[in-house]
């Protein structure tokens, strides 16, 4: 299913923001997630489930460099891709 750009833009964030730093989607941050997206549950998590396996390699390199402190979030995880010319690892 496609979401608007918006919609998946956040949803990106939140996926890497959490997956990122290792933890998993708790149900306070689904609600959250709901409400800000207007998504029903399931379908959060068969985006999560499904993003985990596309995203594979991006969010490995997000972990390393976040582990590294070069970055802390996902903006600075774009920002760090575009400066250093790595777009293969900006998710699409």
């Amino acid at each position: 299913t496609s979401y608007d750009e918006d919609t998946t833009n956040y949803l990106k964030r939140v996926f890497f923001e959490v997956y990122g730093h290792g933890r998993k989607l708790s149900k306070v941050e689904r609600r959250a997630i709901e409400a800000d997206t207007g998504l029903m549950s399931r379908k959060i998590t068969y985006w999560f489930s499904n993003q985990k396996r596309r995203f594979s390699a991006e969010l490995k390199a997000f972990q390393r460099l976040s582990n590294q402190g070069c970055i802390k979030t996902y903006d600075d995880f774009l920002i760090w891709c575009k400066e250093n010319h790595v777009p293969e690892l900006v998710p699409r």
